[in-house]
């Protein structure tokens, strides 16, 4: 089922939104290779829609897409 979320262009938001998604992939059985990659994408590319593509203004917002299952974790970050 995909899920999806609206922030603030705030670096705590995008924290605490990385951390529901990263609980979400734990339920599956990925290795921690893979897990570590998604994180860091995850977070980088948060992290670039805020400070690049909204230029840290808090009152634009980033959407985020996800989808996680056992077979793939798709994340759109926009």
């Amino acid at each position: 089922m995909v899920e999806s979320a609206v922030i603030d262009s705030d670096f705590l938001q995008a924290k605490e939104l990385q951390q529901k998604i990263l609980f979400e992939i734990d339920k599956h059985d990925y290795d921690q290779c893979a897990v570590f990659a998604i994180r860091l994408a995850m977070e980088e590319a948060l992290n670039n829609a805020i400070r690049h593509g909204n230029a840290g203004d808090r009152e634009k917002k980033v959407e985020v897409e996800w989808e996680v299952t056992g077979q793939k974790v798709m994340i759109q970050i926009t």
